[in-house]
């Protein structure tokens, strides 16, 4: 080996060991402080175990009805310390329901304020019940805290910025007026602006708030519509029901203010979010959210499901089918489109595949239709129930059958179904396209259920 050569090899060597990765030990004592930090000045309050709260409420009560305001003396300063918890905590009558006993509660708290000021405004936001008498002591004591506040701690000044919208006197119907005027995306203005954000968001105030919006809502309607919907539901993929057991009176609310006859986005909006959340009402999964629902509104909400199920069915129709009657049984269905109960759709492969639009595709993926086998790939089929009735339409000409409900074999609704069992001879009518098949289906259809058209067909 030459010099020049081991001297490469040398410093070869030196590079491979220069490019390994250091390997530092762990910043413990970094660590630790910087949890003590977040610990002291910027971290959520954490709620003590439903044991340790039961235990506590028991206690104060007992302390306050025997010995009065005297008897809370005795609490240890840890128990002071979670008293802001038990204020709503447990079944009724909770703590809050006796303002005396909250106004010396909250004297307890006051010489610790910057700790104590953060549990009691997360337990004033997390159970809020405006019905009890100690809540509005609370509030107050909470304003009049903020304002005297002069520490440096950040969690408790951006609750000082926050006390004119969130500790205001009706404090959701501030917060909500605040929302609706605002042009700052719903989501922001709950986390970065109100600060409610974590379990918050999903607490009794926003509770509030949101059923505050939608009165003002259903008064300015459409105005605010947008803002609404995005309090109703959880930011995320897929977005969730915020508070669940508020759809059924969001849905009599919007839906009925709406209308049958509202414009497209409008409706498109409202079905997609209520399909999203709720499914639909004529389905057996989805009868149990809307039972709630005013029937006017269950009404509109179904008309606008079939309207925009036959739009996508004969969409679908003018991409597939040769025959050019389309045209014609769609007016002819949409004339009845009031009374129409139920409609489903069923899709071949290659008719799925075709589908194009935007709006459409998105409308096929919320409805789940059903798949269609034991047929050309490109044939569709559209289901109508109406009057005890279901007649189906084929994509490729044919004809029109109509089944009796109670005896057809087959139900709307279902994922699957094959071509051999739609095509069965158990109909007890069938109607071909051509002549004046119209007339001829309309005054069957008279006879046999007392359905007249609410508007012309031809």
């Amino acid at each position: 080996m030459t010099a020049v050569t081991a001297l490469l090899e040398s410093f070869r060597q030196r590079i491979k060991y220069a490019l390994q990765p250091v390997s530092f030990p762990e910043p413990v004592h970094v660590v630790r402080q910087h949890s003590k930090i977040m610990e002291r000045y910027d971290v959520a309050p954490q709620i003590p175990t439903k044991i340790e709260l039961g235990a506590l409420a028991n206690k104060a009560k007992t302390l306050w009805d025997s010995q009065g305001s005297k008897g809370l003396l005795a609490l240890s300063k840890s128990e002071v310390g979670n008293l802001p918890w038990v204020l709503y905590y447990g079944e009724p009558p909770q703590i809050a329901s006796q303002a005396e006993l909250v106004q010396h509660i909250l004297r307890l708290l006051e010489p610790r304020a910057r700790t104590n000021i953060l549990k009691l405004i997360h337990a004033y936001l997390l159970f809020f019940d405006p019905t009890l008498p100690g809540t509005e002591v609370i509030r107050k004591f909470l304003v009049r805290s903020l304002a005297q506040y002069q520490g440096r701690n950040p969690r408790v000044r951006r609750w000082r910025e926050r006390a004119s919208l969130v500790f205001a006197p009706d404090g959701p119907r501030h917060a909500a007026g605040w929302i609706l005027t605002s042009e700052k995306e719903t989501a922001a203005l709950l986390s970065e602006d109100l600060g409610l954000e974590g379990d918050l968001a999903t607490g009794a105030f926003v509770k509030a708030l949101t059923r505050t919006c939608l009165t003002m809502v259903e008064k300015t309607f459409p105005n605010g519509l947008g803002k609404a919907l995005n309090l109703l539901e959880t930011p995320g993929i897929p977005p969730r029901a915020r508070f669940k057991e508020m759809l059924p009176e969001a849905a009599t609310k919007l839906i009925s203010r709406a209308g049958p006859e509202a414009n497209q986005e409008i409706q498109d909006r409202l079905r997609s979010f209520f399909l999203k959340h709720m499914d639909d009402p004529r389905l057996p999964g989805g009868r149990v959210w809307w039972k709630d629902v005013s029937p006017e509104a269950q009404r509109i909400f179904a008309q606008w499901i079939s309207k925009r199920d036959l739009e996508f069915f004969f969409s679908i129709v003018d991409r597939t089918a040769v025959d050019r009657q389309w045209a014609y049984r769609r007016r002819f269905w949409e004339a009845y489109l009031p009374y129409i109960e139920n409609t489903w759709v069923a899709l071949g492969p290659r008719a799925r595949a075709l589908v194009d639009s935007p709006q459409m595709r998105a409308h096929m993926e919320e409805r789940h239709f059903a798949i269609l086998s034991g047929v050309e790939g490109n044939q569709s089929v559209f289901f109508v129930q109406m009057g005890g009735y279901i007649f189906l339409e084929w994509s490729h000409s044919g004809a029109c059958r109509v089944w009796d409900q109670q005896t057809c074999g087959f139900e709307l609704g279902q994922p699957k179904y094959s071509g051999s069992e739609l095509r069965a001879d158990n109909y007890v009518h069938y109607q071909r396209h051509i002549g004046p098949w119209q007339e001829k289906l309309a005054q069957w259809i008279l006879l046999r259920t007392g359905i007249r058209p609410a508007k012309p067909y031809l």
